[in-house]
């Protein structure tokens, strides 16, 4: 048992060690691997994991526990540090996530079924106030590192949603010249994690900068299971094909519009996974840091057109269980150890 221990962490330390290496497929195919992070200490630890960038910050985690989130001179020295730490890379940063699972503070009363509340886009478009703190330090922080910082939308389900952002950046941009105060206006995008988002893709495309596909949620609300519920655990399905046809739906959307599409949901950084969503034509992955040797691996080893029968599989209904079968046999034959090492 010692020595299967010992091997097993000789070839999880050589998978490490290449983490930094680009991750290009067999066939000559690039991928995007990027790092989801909670504060501007996880920018460093991203790059030294191998991260090519961050896909997603999460700012929920600087609502305090005053009940508020910090003020727009804080937020902005949070952000402007992040994106120095990043030197250049990318960098996208998610409006307030709160709601749901995440505790709400002094943002309102209890609510019977919080995911289905005011979550997100909702309680941000509430609360403008609070949304237009977080606007005018994101566009300040753009200034700071001389290039614009892509800004994320949690929650949308409808077109209405991004255009009064949309609104709400102007007014902000009205309101920082009026201060005299540096500023570039955020790449504004959406978080496709609601099935009416991924339905009206392409109206939401043309609007937008880009895609980012929350898998977390969007199985959630596609198959009706509260993914925090134990006893429903089972039927959490990521890789069911419902599932994916509508992350293949917004993929197909965002290539008809040229904008970028990544995934920051778990999915990403689960090497099986990751090589079906690959296999439905998504390039960009963004993870947790430590998830980032073994995807990177995985995308490196299986040749890309291997995985192209995913979209077959999605397009006949088989079961996720036949999908991650699928995956898992493309990881036997092409990269074993990293099977083993899941």
């Amino acid at each position: 048992i010692r020595a299967l221990a010992d091997a097993r962490g000789r070839t999880l330390d050589a998978i490490r060690a290449r983490a930094s290496s680009p991750a290009i497929s067999p066939d000559g195919h690039s991928f995007a691997c990027l790092a989801n992070i909670e504060g501007e200490a996880g920018a460093a630890d991203a790059l030294a994991a191998g991260a090519e960038g961050v896909g997603l910050f999460r700012t929920e985690y600087l609502w305090i526990v005053g009940d508020r989130p910090i003020g727009e001179d804080d937020q902005f020295a949070v952000y402007a540090a992040t994106a120095r730490a990043l030197a250049g890379k990318p960098l996208a940063i998610r409006a307030f996530d709160i709601g749901g699972d995440k505790a709400r503070g002094g943002t309102g009363g209890r609510e019977e079924n919080p995911f289905l509340g005011q979550r997100s886009i909702r309680f941000l478009l509430g609360n403008e106030p609070v949304f237009k703190v977080q606007l005018r330090a994101i566009m300040r922080a753009g200034a700071d590192a001389g290039h614009p910082i892509d800004f994320m939308l949690p929650m949308v389900s409808d077109v209405s949603e991004l255009d009064r952002t949309m609104r709400l950046v102007d007014e902000c941009e009205g309101e920082l010249r009026a201060r005299g105060a540096a500023f570039l206006r955020p790449r504004v995008g959406i978080m496709v994690e609601v099935p009416a988002a991924a339905l009206a893709a392409r109206a939401l495309a043309r609007r937008c900068a880009f895609f980012s596909l929350g898998t977390n949620d969007l199985t959630q609300y596609t198959m009706a299971v509260d993914r925090c519920n134990g006893a429903a655990a089972h039927l959490y399905q990521p890789l069911h094909p419902s599932v994916l046809a509508l992350a293949a739906m917004t993929a197909s959307a965002a290539s008809a519009a040229g904008i970028p599409l990544s995934v920051c949901g778990e999915m990403a950084g689960d090497p099986a996974s990751a090589l079906v969503l690959a296999g439905l034509g998504i390039s960009t992955f963004s993870m947790a840091p430590s998830a980032l040797p073994l995807v990177k691996e995985a995308l490196r080893r299986v040749p890309l057109a291997e995985t192209r029968q995913a979209a077959a599989l999605v397009s006949a209904s088989a079961p996720a269980t036949e999908i991650r079968a699928f995956a898992n046999s493309l990881l036997e034959r092409f990269a074993p150890e990293v099977l083993r090492l899941c």
